[in-house]
């Protein structure tokens, strides 16, 4: 007996596939959770924008987005591994085929990578990191240029170059405020255009628990 073909796979629907990243991200949380109490990896809250910038026609450029993410990060040492997860979301206006389009943007990556700590220990301790990024991005337009579809989604994939610093006011074991910054280039295929740059500039500030 044969199997039908076509039509027999199915994308989820958008609704479908935020609630999906959702359940990811927030199935996270309970393993950086225990990864603090092991009292090896830092679990660290962290809540940022993105300047997006790139190439006219085929990017963000000019938009603001906002993520938050959920990371774990081996506590001591100068070389700290780490890994993430976040939720991200952008609006604003591009620029498609040379017409002004209005387009919202959500979608969820993981990060694995590494920072590197100047100072083992201390109450000011600045680092810097690259991380790699696998995620999955959705982007709705109003109005869209002939022949592009309104609403596209896709994976996306890139790396990110940071730098940033952790600051205790109390003790050196304590609780630190984070100020991270970041060089975001990561691309999908959206809005009928392969290699959709999703890349800016990003800054957030977090703790580490």
């Amino acid at each position: 007996m044969r199997l039908p073909l076509k039509g027999s796979i199915h994308l989820p629907p958008k609704t479908g596939l935020v609630s999906l990243l959702l359940l990811i991200v927030v199935s996270l949380l309970p393993s950086v959770a225990q990864a603090g109490s092991a009292n090896e990896y830092s679990p660290i809250i962290e809540m940022g924008t993105i300047l997006h910038s790139g190439t006219t026609g085929k990017s963000l450029t000019g938009t603001t987005g906002y993520y938050m993410a959920f990371r774990s990060e081996q506590r001591k040492g100068h070389f700290r591994p780490e890994m993430a997860a976040e939720l991200q979301m952008t609006s604003g206006t591009i620029t498609l085929d040379d017409i002004k389009v209005s387009t919202s943007v959500f979608g969820a990556a993981f990060l694995g990578g590494f920072h590197f700590f100047f100072f083992k220990e201390g109450s000011f301790q600045p680092f810097v990191g690259v991380n790699g990024v696998l995620g999955w991005h959705s982007l709705r337009m109003t109005s869209p240029p002939a022949g592009v579809e309104p609403y596209t989604q896709g994976l996306s994939y890139g790396y990110e170059a940071t730098a940033g610093v952790d600051m205790r006011f109390g003790s050196a074991e304590g609780t630190a405020f984070r100020v991270h910054s970041g060089l975001w280039s990561v691309a999908s295929s959206l809005a009928g255009v392969s290699g959709f740059q999703l890349g800016g500039i990003r800054i957030s500030i977090g703790l580490v628990y």
